[in-house]
């Protein structure tokens, strides 16, 4: 099996390094430095020491994504003519 790891944002990395620039509102506009730095500051307030970057299904805001398990691609099927 293969497994699959989404990426993920450490908040409090984010907050030291002052990362908070590329934040977008629900209508997909950019959020300002302070939008961004205030979402930060309530995602520590609920608890949350991650964040994903995008959907995964298998994420755990305490340690990020947990992994996707996947079937290796076939092989190549013997005597396949070259491209």
């Amino acid at each position: 099996m293969i497994s699959t790891v989404h990426m993920c944002l450490d908040v409090r990395g984010a907050l030291w390094n002052r990362t908070f620039d590329y934040f977008r509102n629900d209508d997909g506009s950019p959020a300002t430095r302070e939008q961004g730095f205030h979402f930060l500051c309530d995602q520590l307030a609920l608890g949350r020491k991650f964040i994903p970057y995008g959907h995964c299904d298998n994420f755990d805001y305490q340690t990020g994504c947990r992994g996707h398990e996947e079937a290796p691609p076939p092989a190549p099927s013997e005597g396949a003519a070259d491209a």
